[in-house]
């Protein structure tokens, strides 16, 4: 009965007059589509529009194809998803944004403590050279790209789990796992309708079941130390003692806690993530770029047996390492972590001073094209490690130190809301840049591939770059 009602009905429908209707429905669906479209963002109408999709097209698959594969030279202002906080392999980046314990950690104790962790950076710079880049006299190459993740990623963890676990090879290991597989995975899942992303994440990326293990494994590892740590707190206080105080961010955060139930895993990955990938990434800028200036490193040498010679690891010493900062500046210039930053919401509907009217729901970016505008920097395609020094000296801008953030330099973000870690990553990589210097000779290999590489918004060092090193003996003790 339901056959014969059903072919009753398709037959009815192939009649020309009832295909007909059908098709002027469908068109009236299509156009009616495209003109609510244009609608909804007419106010945007005037701005410039990349990685539109074609007439013809009513999804916009072949777009996300191309975000993912062309971003350097695209802006997508339609840019609106972040990390999947609501899937669960994507738990790090929730921890991050929630509560305000992570954010705590990082704004209030890593500030106030930055200078107290630095001779325990040295110490462990000291370590991760030995371990990586070796105390070979020979040339021997290496790549770069890895190992400064595997430097950055243990002197970060002794900051962040103290002396118990920055040196444990299986949460190096971790944070080195889950930084690289939770960005891609992250990226190939906005291939993927919004509703279908948990399926995709569940049976079709076998990126996802990896950070689900890795997730898994720093709890594993984090738990026990942060349970005995609890223990011997409680111990203490019954004993009438004063708690043994922890100068590391799995203390900072369980302060911040206050009690409260919180992944501690997670936030740890996370602090490892906003450490480990921006600062590897800008120490193997760096070292590809001095490597090639002979004469830049020497200087950068003098100026650290002078400011040794005066002083040992503190604020002050860091911030006497002038050319060193405009180094990382110009580093960062050259090459920032990303071809657009700043990523927000409208939350309600804003006009511009210049009339431009922004509707409430629009997401935005900020373009880093200024990095490489002529009108702002001369010779903007050249790397030039005096460009800052030069203008701080004669110029006066102390707006040209690393962690300074300005329209034209929005590495750090900008503003209120400027990374509130920097002052940490311009520490961390001042030494670690300071124990290389004195401690290595370097050069490229020759024929070596140093060109950027770029995945969606990302812009990273290349993986194939590799630098030929040898221990030398260091004129002053770090």
């Amino acid at each position: 009965m339901i056959t014969d009602i059903f072919l009753t009905a398709l037959y009815r429908l192939s009649t020309p007059e009832s295909l007909g209707v059908i098709l002027a429905l469908a068109l009236s669906t299509i156009f009616g589509r495209i003109a609510v479209s244009a609608y909804k963002n007419r106010d945007l109408a005037k701005l410039p529009l990349v990685n539109g999709k074609k007439w013809w097209q009513l999804t916009s698959n072949e777009q996300r194809t191309r975000f993912c594969t062309q971003a350097k030279y695209m802006i997508d202002d339609a840019f609106v998803n972040e990390f999947h906080i609501n899937i669960d392999g994507f738990k790090p980046w929730c921890e991050g944004r929630k509560s305000g314990i992570f954010q705590q950690a990082v704004q209030v104790n890593l500030t106030q403590d930055i200078s107290a962790l630095n001779i325990a950076l040295s110490e462990e710079a000291t370590h991760a050279l030995e371990k990586h880049l070796t105390n070979n006299t020979e040339w021997h190459e290496i790549p770069v790209k890895v190992v400064a993740f595997k430097i950055i990623s243990q002197m970060s963890s002794r900051v962040f789990l103290g002396e118990e676990l920055c040196r444990n090879e299986d949460w190096l290991q971790v944070t080195v796992d889950y930084t690289r597989d939770a960005v891609i995975a992250a990226q190939e899942l906005r291939l993927w309708p919004k509703l279908l992303r948990p399926f995709a994440f569940r049976y079709a990326n076998p990126r996802c079941k990896a950070i689900q293990e890795q997730l898994k494994k720093s709890e594993d590892l984090i738990n026990p130390i942060l349970e005995k740590r609890r223990r011997e707190t409680e111990e203490r206080k019954n004993a009438g003692l004063k708690p043994i105080r922890h100068y590391d961010a799995m203390q900072w955060m369980d302060d911040a806690a206050n009690g409260r139930k919180y992944e501690a895993g997670a936030a740890q990955i996370m602090m490892a993530i906003a450490a480990n990938f921006t600062g590897s990434d800008m120490l193997t800028g760096a070292l590809i770029c001095i490597s090639q200036e002979p004469e830049l490193v020497e200087d950068m040498r003098k100026e650290i047996i002078t400011v040794m010679n005066e002083c040992q690891w503190n604020k002050s010493t860091l911030y006497k390492l002038r050319l060193m900062d405009s180094v990382l500046k110009e580093t960062q210039r050259i090459k920032p972590a990303a071809i657009a930053v700043m990523r927000r919401k409208a939350i309600k509907d804003t006009q511009l001073p210049d009339g431009t009217r922004i509707p409430k729901g629009t997401n935005l970016m900020v373009s880093t094209h200024k990095s490489w505008d002529p009108n702002t920097y001369e010779n903007p395609e050249k790397f030039d490690g005096y460009r800052f020094l030069r203008k701080r000296n004669n110029e006066k801008l102390e707006t040209a130190q690393f962690v300074s953030t300005t329209p034209e330099s929005l590495g750090f973000g900008l503003g209120k809301f400027a990374c509130p870690g920097r002052f940490f990553a311009a520490n961390e990589l001042k030494i670690v840049l300071s124990h290389i210097i004195m401690k290595y000779d370097m050069k490229l290999v020759p024929g070596t591939t140093t060109d950027t590489q770029f995945y969606s918004l990302f812009s990273m060092g290349n993986d194939n770059a590799k630098i030929l090193f040898r221990r030398r003996q260091e004129e002053v003790a770090l």
